[in-house]
């Protein structure tokens, strides 16, 4: 199933390289860059796929992660906007309902200001 997953790569032992990453991770799905170790990919193959591509071309000694990303949760932080819209474009292509709306609990009554509310 389509998924997007936060790609992370610590050079440990081998040479940083993240062009090398990018041309893995075009062959997993689309991509987007982050930062200088992070990537955000939408793949249909899953995690063990990406890591399995990574590790044919870096050290045991390296170390990576593959992270799911639930577009349904909220995201926040600096990123340049057309980041997130990438990401908002890629979340439309997956097919993952909604999850249902929040039941909607009545609010609590307000005092006027200088009241108390009755007992």
């Amino acid at each position: 199933m389509k998924a997007i997953y936060v790609v992370v790569v610590r050079w440990v032992s081998s040479p940083i390289n993240p062009s090398l990453v990018d041309a893995i991770m075009s062959e997993a799905g689309d991509w987007v860059r982050i930062t200088g170790d992070s990537w955000v990919v939408t793949s249909d193959r899953g995690p063990t796929f990406i890591r399995d591509l990574l590790l044919k071309h870096l050290s045991r000694d390296d170390h990576t992660m593959i992270l799911p990303v639930n577009p349904h949760q909220p995201a926040d932080g600096w990123m340049p906007p057309w980041v997130w819209q990438w990401l908002s474009d890629q979340a439309a292509t997956l097919n993952v309902p909604s999850p249902p709306a929040p039941p909607r609990l009545p609010l609590p009554p307000i005092a006027p200001p200088g009241n108390k509310l009755p007992s």
